[in-house]
């Protein structure tokens, strides 16, 4: 089979998950299946690595705007040399080209959904994108919230696949002497990072350390906290040994689609203390490996519970550590692409008999 995945983010983007998912699948993949990354260079430098059996095109950048006329045809191309396309859902020109383009070739169109289906898209998901939305031949998506919403739009073909992670990179070790919360993200207001000196302030214990990863323009705000231990960019080796040897990782998330930080974690073996939102109602269980709180408040609270049963030696601790990495393992790539492989097949398949059939 022949994939064609066209994604305004790259792996090294400020994008995250996002372009994370389309290099982790991609390279998966490509070991059965021809495949071509179609990648906006609004990032520039936008590093990503050279893999065997993976082409790589670029185009200009897409958010809103149409293709030029010389990168129409390389779109056009894309389509009509591939089985498939996989469209990462943004920007409005790409959006209306999307029908067009899956009627013009007759290759089906799936739409990623990654930023999630929400009242904040609008008007980019009003009434006109929905009824657009509907001709493509199908829609992945990576909550069950989003999922539903896909249905009240009356869009049908939908696919609630969850991000993957891999288990056998992500894995457990021994944690450090002293109670480390973990921080992982972007330092802005989206990831709740204005609230990361609120909660250092409120911690039980001097023996508490908040040790903050990411940069971005809450960066000044995390600096002036002298509670808080401030890393900036870490690279990928760094990022696996602060997963396994922290005792939790925080996220004080307003909204998420899926939150990868949280699964990398749970591989690690470390549970997890996050908003009750979408995206880590997926596989974060009350109790079981970690919390999921409705109030900032009710955060430190579960902090503080964990800290105290790490301290007094509790086994619910270290059950809660076992099943984070049992959950984990429930998402690794090695389940999940099987899963995303059934979805191509699947859409292919019925666009072919629709055809057809319209015939």
């Amino acid at each position: 089979m022949k994939i064609a995945f066209i994604s305004r983010y790259g792996i090294f983007t400020g994008a995250g998950g996002i372009g994370r998912w389309v290099y982790e699948v991609a390279i998966r993949l490509s070991k059965l299946h021809k495949v071509n990354v179609i990648i906006s260079n609004e990032y520039l430098p936008n590093p990503w690595p050279i893999i065997d059996g993976v082409k790589l095109s670029w185009l200009p950048s897409l958010h809103y705007a149409f293709p030029k006329p010389r990168h129409f045809g390389l779109l056009m191309d894309a389509f009509f040399e591939h089985d498939i396309v996989y469209f990462v859902y943004w920007g409005v020109g790409l959006k209306l080209m999307m029908p067009l383009l899956q009627k013009i070739s007759g290759t089906p169109v799936i739409a990623g959904h990654h930023n999630g289906v929400s009242k904040s898209e609008l008007p980019f998901f009003g009434p006109e994108m929905i009824r657009l939305g509907k001709i493509l031949s199908a829609h992945h998506v990576l909550n069950t919230r989003d999922y539903k919403q896909l249905v009240s739009f009356r869009c049908k073909n939908i696919f609630n696949i969850p991000n993957g992670v891999d288990s056998a990179y992500f894995k457990p070790a021994k944690k450090n002497e002293n109670f480390d919360v973990l921080f992982m993200g972007r330092l802005v207001e989206g990831k709740g990072a204005d609230l990361l000196p609120t909660i250092a302030l409120k911690l039980v214990s001097k023996h508490i350390q908040i040790v903050v990863c990411g940069t971005g323009p809450l960066e000044s705000l995390i600096k002036k906290c002298n509670m808080i231990k401030f890393l900036g960019f870490v690279d990928e080796h760094l990022k696996r040994e602060l997963y396994a040897k922290s005792h939790v990782l925080i996220a004080p998330s307003r909204y998420e689609t899926f939150m990868l930080t949280g699964l990398e974690a749970m591989a690690s073996g470390t549970p997890v203390v996050t908003f009750d939102i979408p995206g880590p109602r997926e596989y974060v269980v009350n109790g079981y490996n970690g919390f999921l709180v409705r109030s900032l408040e009710e955060m430190v609270e579960k902090v503080n519970k964990l800290y105290s049963l790490w301290k007094s030696g509790s086994q619910e601790y270290w059950e809660m550590c076992k099943n984070a990495r049992k959950t984990a393992e429930r998402f690794d790539w090695a389940v999940i692409i099987p899963k995303l492989e059934h979805m191509f097949h699947t859409v292919v398949k019925e666009h072919g008999n629709n055809q057809m059939q319209s015939h």
